[in-house]
């Protein structure tokens, strides 16, 4: 019997209240994560996204694309996590890029757009680590 997906809170409560979960709720929680971790191991996707000059030519395009894919890979493996598979860059899912400091933070970045990135890692240090969900009384 699958349990039900449990979704987040549109807004955070002015109190900060946790969303309770039910121990069903909690229980089919740790047994579709059971599942994912005997199917998988300890392998995952992991996605980032790099910032290009848009338009640009072909060259510049590959040139910017190897180097961020080399940083982005070199500091994975420097957090713990080795390449396993190939590396998938899709353009057609280019989004445009915002600026990110100081007073320009939400605006448009015209001639840039941000790439996506994604490959699958293996962790190198794999160890189980309980944390508390709050469950309701029931």
């Amino acid at each position: 019997m699958m349990a039900q997906a449990v979704s987040e809170p549109k807004e955070a409560s002015p109190a900060g209240d946790v969303p309770a979960l039910s121990h069903k709720d909690v229980r089919g929680i740790n047994q579709r994560l059971a599942r994912l971790r005997a199917q998988h191991g300890n392998v995952r996707v992991k996605q980032a996204f790099f910032r290009c000059p848009w338009p640009c030519t072909r060259l510049q395009y590959e040139k910017i694309r190897e180097a961020a894919v080399r940083r982005w890979i070199t500091w994975m493996e420097k957090q713990g996590w080795d390449l396993v598979g190939k590396v998938a860059v899709d353009v057609t899912k280019r989004r445009p890029a915002y600026g990110y400091s100081g007073d320009w933070a939400s605006v448009p970045l015209l001639d840039q757009a941000e790439i996506p990135v994604a490959a699958l890692f293996k962790v190198r240090r794999f160890e189980m680590k309980r944390i508390e969900v709050p469950v309701a009384d029931s």
